[in-house]
């Protein structure tokens, strides 16, 4: 059998082999006769397709002629299958002569998308290249076309909002020589920050700071040091603090307990121009502890549960009662719809006092030792007792809390902030 033309498709195909975008069908038990010629001749690749079908599992052929080609289209008769019979012999090039376009069906023009060569077989999509590998070092290793990993992210980097990484934020400390400042040294190298160094309290010796921190003379000249100054020195020397770091522009945040309604009139003056976060504790546990007082407050009525609160603290402690404690009582008074001012206060007790205020907040201030902190709130009624506690028994939880907020303090727009801001609480 000879097959003539540049396109062969399968009619009723029930396997096809695609190669080069060429599908090569072979008639039933042709192939096993060698009774199969193709002219003109196929390439390699072509050859190579049909010795690689299997065992001939189509039944017929159809054959075509691009009519752009000017070769009139040849028909394919298959060998007779009597005895006797030999295959028609192949026709030289010499032989061949043109007729013009042929009119039969299967000469029609190539439809859309039909392959160029081929105009009966459907173009099959080219498979996708793989990229061009990377040019090889001298070493003969390739470069990397991946991205390197992402850099890991502290979690001092995803608590502020800036544009800087965590180590170029310099925090500086006002008092830096006492014992909540020399922590607070320790603190801010350990959370990925850099110490910018801070003041001392009037009268304490310059060998008290850490080694190797920056002693600057003044409050202002360590908030123009400065991106966030920190401050646990005295109730006194807050408003004065406040006004020095909203000059620089510096952002505030203020451990120190016991503030006069001045000095938080000052604070609050400063929060228009910069951060200000201001803590009675930044302890996280004893701020989930004031949400939760607040909510325990609204359950249970004034006129049926009696508050107390009750904290003790060091001897050197010179407040009372401590800062922590005035935050449970105005926990207490917000949830139940009031302020601790309108609440009203029972300090102190002693002597012939009279009975106890319905709807009244009692504190009681224990000094003693080293007690770090100890906070006690306390809801007694007549047929039941429920109490909330918190002890602290390492200050430098106050110093990591402290820093915390320096970080989140930073980039954020002017206003008063709590520790329960920084906690998303």
């Amino acid at each position: 059998m000879r097959v003539a033309g540049s396109g062969v498709v399968a009619a009723t195909a029930t396997e096809a082999f695609f190669a080069d975008r060429v599908v090569c069908t072979l008639p039933r038990g042709l192939r096993e006769r060698g009774e199969v010629e193709f002219d003109p001749p196929l390439s390699a690749a072509h050859a190579g397709a049909i010795a690689r079908i299997g065992k001939g599992l189509l039944d017929k052929i159809v054959l075509a002629s691009p009519a752009s080609s000017g070769r009139p289209s040849r028909t394919a008769s298959a060998p007779s299958s009597k005895p006797g019979t030999t295959p028609r012999p192949r026709s030289s090039p010499s032989s061949r002569t043109s007729t013009g376009p042929s009119s039969s069906p299967s000469s029609a023009a190539p439809p859309p998308g039909g392959h160029p060569r081929h105009p009966l077989v459907a173009r099959h999509p080219r498979p996708r290249r793989s990229p061009r590998r990377p040019p090889r070092r001298a070493g003969g290793r390739r470069h990397r076309l991946t991205p390197a990993p992402p850099r890991r992210t502290t979690a001092a980097d995803a608590t502020w909002g800036g544009g800087k990484t965590a180590m170029t934020i310099r925090i500086g400390i006002a008092g830096i020589a006492g014992r909540m400042g020399r922590l607070l040294a320790e603190e801010i190298p350990a959370a990925g920050a850099a110490l910018a160094g801070g003041t001392l309290r009037p009268g304490t010796a310059a060998e008290r700071a850490p080694p190797g921190a920056t002693i600057h003379p003044d409050i202002a000249a360590l908030c123009a040091a400065a991106d966030v100054v920190i401050d646990f020195t005295h109730a006194a020397a807050a408003a004065a603090h406040a006004a020095a770091a909203a000059a620089a522009r510096t952002p505030l945040i203020l451990g120190t307990s016991g503030l006069s309604a001045a000095e938080e009139a000052a604070l609050a003056a400063a929060a228009e121009r910069i951060p200000v976060v201001y803590a009675a504790n930044f302890a996280p546990g004893v701020n989930l502890v004031l949400a939760i007082a607040e909510r325990m407050a609204a359950a249970l009525p004034a006129e049926q549960y009696d508050a107390e609160i009750v904290e003790m603290h060091h001897r050197q402690k010179v407040d009372a009662p401590s800062g922590t404690a005035i935050a449970l009582g105005r926990a207490v008074a917000a949830g139940r719809g009031t302020t601790l001012e309108k609440a009203g206060r029972e300090c102190g007790r002693d002597g012939h006092t009279g009975p106890r205020g319905t709807g009244t907040i009692g504190f009681a201030a224990l000094r003693g030792g080293q007690v770090v902190g100890e906070h006690t709130l306390l809801f007694a009624a007549g047929a039941e007792h429920i109490s909330l506690s918190h002890r602290a028994f390492d200050r430098r939880v106050y110093a990591t809390g402290a820093v915390r907020a320096a970080l989140w303090a930073h980039g954020r727009a002017p206003g008063l902030y709590g520790m329960r801001d920084v906690l998303g609480m």
